[in-house]
């Protein structure tokens, strides 16, 4: 695959291990390609300046070239450190949302950087976001959104119940935004037009990168949009059963498996 000019990775379930850190190999991996003129950037659901703040502790930070967060809706060029946002979530979608789980046992989550404000806590969803290196704070979700961007709505549920809610929000009559499930215990509602790969036209255009030469990686449902647009596209071993159906091939190694490094020795 010589014809690689650049790789894209999601973070958590992809290029994080289950500790949610960026293991050694792929450490050296990233700056192999780095030290080849190979593009190297992160595509994730997490907000930019989170990931940003976060590349000296996973100690790749001179070697990544861009990070499109909120699952497309946010872009940075590192070289600048400038941020584009997507459109904010309207207040009436976002009360749509919220009267069509009304009464479900689901917890509404809007994540800004490291505090995922929420309209109730259990002690399963502080678990979670306890490993995700955040935080959440009990607030009125309406007042909060009257007053802040809200690039992307989350529902936290049990994992158990992810098919029901994932069936009840197919069922939301409303053309505007799309839910997309981004991990065992979450769904996530974002504008229709704004994913992962929507993301990666923008890059793309900025860097002046030929998409038909990029690979990406990814485990989840929210990274198909990216697999829909790239050369190039692989899903982990751990992904779910529609990012493996959609990804142009599925490679025999988990998160825990140094997937980079594998990468470079196998692929490139």
């Amino acid at each position: 695959m010589k014809e690689i000019q650049w790789i894209v990775s999601d973070l958590d379930g992809t290029l994080l291990n289950d500790q949610k850190q960026v293991s050694q190999k792929n450490q050296k991996a990233i700056q192999w390609l780095f030290e080849q003129g190979i593009d190297f950037g992160i595509v994730s659901g997490r907000p930019v300046k989170t990931i940003y703040e976060t590349l000296d502790f996973w100690q790749i930070k001179p070697y990544v070239r861009f990070i499109i967060g909120m699952n497309g809706a946010a872009f940075m060029d590192i070289s600048t450190q400038e941020i584009t946002y997507a459109p904010s979530l309207s207040l009436d979608v976002i009360q749509k949302i919220m009267n069509h789980f009304k009464g479900w046992d689901v917890c509404f989550q809007i994540l800004d950087e490291k505090i995922r404000y929420t309209n109730r806590s259990t002690d399963s969803s502080i678990q979670y976001t306890t490993k995700c290196h955040e935080r959440e704070v009990v607030t009125d979700l309406i007042e909060y959104s009257k007053k802040n961007r809200v690039l992307k709505w989350m529902i936290y549920c049990e994992p158990q119940m992810m098919e029901q809610v994932r069936k009840h929000a197919n069922a939301l009559n409303e053309n505007q935004i799309s839910a997309i499930q981004t991990d065992d215990c979450m769904l996530e509602f974002m504008s229709a037009d704004i994913h992962k790969g929507s993301g990666l036209l923008k890059a793309s255009k900025q860097l002046h990168l030929d998409l038909k030469t990029c690979l990406s990686l990814g485990d989840a449902d929210n990274d198909v949009s990216m697999f829909d647009v790239t050369g190039y596209s692989f899903c982990v071993q751990n992904g779910t059963k529609y990012a493996k159906e959609k990804s142009k091939q599925v490679l025999p190694y988990t998160n825990e498996e140094d997937i980079i490094d594998k990468i470079v020795r196998e692929y490139i």
